[in-house]
């Protein structure tokens, strides 16, 4: 199985958004949230998106009537009322478009220690509804988290339950 890939041929300013999906004799999967990233001059991008909303959260599914075919109400679940992975692309246009240059991440990249924060000067981390219990951070984010603040670093946080810690917990 291929773990890796390269994209060929870009330039100073380009930029990419990736996702990947699994196939086997089953079918495909659904895709990874979107990662992207935007060339930077010498090479190193100042900042780093992170992606951290993982969560199909079916409160957000609507409901459709379907009693005329036999089905009574059923969920529907349309991913791109829910969660279609692809805020990073969001993030990452409206970075680019201020003349950034951004590398991208999965917060479980942070989590595993795949990559080092102290590498970029700003962070922009966006959630949803991605806690674990009360916690809207896995203990290593936090950490990472920490120590990059501590360092210097500058964080842009957003996400409906980084806003409800706050405050459900101060």
């Amino acid at each position: 199985s291929e773990e890796s890939a390269a994209i060929d041929g870009l330039e100073v300013g380009d930029v990419r958004y990736v996702r990947v999906a699994a196939v086997n004799a089953g079918g495909e999967s659904l895709p990874s949230e979107v990662v992207g990233a935007r060339v930077a001059t010498g090479g190193k991008a100042p900042v780093l998106v992170v992606a951290g909303f993982d969560r199909l959260d079916g409160d957000l599914l609507p409901k459709s009537e379907l009693a005329a075919f036999g089905l009574g109400t059923v969920d529907r679940m349309f991913l791109a009322e829910i969660n279609d992975g692809s805020y990073a692309a969001r993030h990452g246009a409206a970075i680019a478009s201020a003349g950034y240059s951004f590398d991208g991440a999965s917060d479980e990249a942070i989590e595993d220690g795949d990559i080092d924060l102290a590498s970029y000067t700003a962070v922009d981390w966006f959630t949803g509804e991605d806690s674990v219990g009360n916690d809207p951070f896995p203990t290593g984010s936090r950490e990472a988290l920490d120590r990059f603040l501590a360092g210097g670093g500058r964080l842009l946080l957003s996400g409906s339950e980084v806003v409800w810690a706050l405050a459900d917990q101060g």
